[in-house]
């Protein structure tokens, strides 16, 4: 896939989702592995630092008054990911997508 990243231009800000998957194979596996930070791991060379954002609703602003403020939350976290491998308890633990909604707050308190 890292050697695909070269065919990527300015010209492909508005191409098709299905078109970069095209062109960066394995792009659509790794965002959908029951794995995928481990799968990432694998393709880093050196550490990276990245904020994590978890959204969550907080049942506690009201939806009709319009106390989005209040309703929408976010929490920011510091994330190191370091190149390597998982080991397979550590893999198992991981069994989700990027896009799995299991891991997101629902409503915490402030």
């Amino acid at each position: 896939m890292r050697e695909h990243l070269t065919e990527l231009s300015a010209s492909d800000y508005f191409t098709t989702e299905n078109d970069i998957f095209r062109t960066l194979r394995g792009l659509r596996e790794l965002l959908t592995s029951r794995s995928f930070e481990s799968e990432v791991r694998r393709y880093l060379d050196r550490p990276i630092h990245y904020k994590i954002r978890r959204f969550f609703v907080k049942q506690s602003g009201d939806f009709f008054k319009r106390e989005d403020l209040v309703r929408y939350q976010q929490r920011k976290e510091d994330g190191l990911l370091v190149p390597g491998e998982f080991s397979a308890a550590e893999t198992a633990e991981l069994s989700r997508d990027l896009f799995d909604d299991d891991r997101i707050p629902r409503d915490r308190p402030s």
